[in-house]
């Protein structure tokens, strides 16, 4: 008799727990010695602290928690973030590339400083008060005048 769905499940879920429990062992020998691995582990959890950061003021309803226990409102809130966090990036991206395309920068940034930039940056993110917006127009992003959005005192208000 073929093995049922569930015992199925239960074998590659007990496979998974032992695959884990064999990382979680190399981790904790290799962790104390490597400095590239300590190095990637904290620049991946910089990069979710800022996720978090960000998240903070993109979504700053109740304690910024999805205050609902209904499945509907908590997946559309989910999705609203997600699009929120996925156009943050992208119009991010775009003005360091206006940027970056100045000869100045270009001479001015090394290797170092290349790999030091992120797209996580929400400076210029105001949150809190009223924003206007002009759908008749595109952001002038392509532009090397940024028309004070890459400016501390720039940006949609």
């Amino acid at each position: 008799m073929p093995p049922s769905p569930l015992g199925l499940l239960e074998e590659r879920r007990e496979a998974a727990r032992a695959r884990v429990e064999d990382l979680e062992a190399e981790l904790e020998r290799r962790y104390p010695r490597d400095r590239a691995l300590q190095r990637e582990i904290e620049e991946g959890l910089n990069v979710v602290e800022a996720w978090n950061r960000a998240n903070a003021v993109i979504y700053y309803g109740k304690g910024w928690e999805i205050s609902s226990n209904r499945r509907e409102e908590v997946e559309m809130a989910a999705l609203c973030l997600r699009i929120l966090q996925a156009s943050l990036v992208y119009v991010n991206t775009l003005m360091l590339q206006a940027v970056l395309a100045e000869p100045a920068w270009a001479d001015l940034l090394g290797p170092a400083d290349r790999r030091g930039l992120t797209p996580l940056f929400r400076g210029h993110v105001h949150p809190y008060g009223e924003v206007k917006l002009n759908l008749a127009s595109r952001l002038e992003i392509g532009r090397a005048d940024l028309g004070g959005l890459g400016t501390a005192g720039g940006g949609a208000r």
